[in-house]
């Protein structure tokens, strides 16, 4: 009979989904780094590897203001320094990250920080 046809016209012909291919870009990132040379170069290098495919998201700072003899002094000074330069930025950043030699530290130090 006719009630075959019926459901057929009721629900129509599938519409097929459009394949748009999104390509999806990482936050910003602002990365401070307590070595002047080392850490930096080692980001800036992630940074170039990464470039190619997101653009130019990844902030690399390095902490030079800071007076510090030796590594790994002063790491609140370190936090300090990321949450205002984060703060003053008119871009937000997704994420940031304190890059510091955990070394020098206890267990119980990098929890207080």
């Amino acid at each position: 009979m006719g009630t075959d046809d019926l459901f057929k016209k009721r629900r129509g012909e599938k519409k097929r989904r459009s394949e748009n291919i999104r390509h999806i870009a990482p936050y910003r990132y602002l990365i401070v780094c307590e070595g002047e040379e080392t850490e930096p170069n080692y980001f800036r290098g992630v940074k170039e590897r990464i470039k190619k495919v997101y653009k130019d998201r990844i902030d690399v700072k390095s902490k030079i203001e800071l007076d510090i003899k030796g590594t790994g002094r002063n790491t609140e000074d370190l936090v300090d320094f990321a949450i205002m330069i984060r703060s003053l930025s008119a871009i937000p950043y997704g994420h940031v990250w304190v890059v510091f030699d955990k070394d020098d530290f206890s267990d119980v130090q990098l929890t207080i920080l």
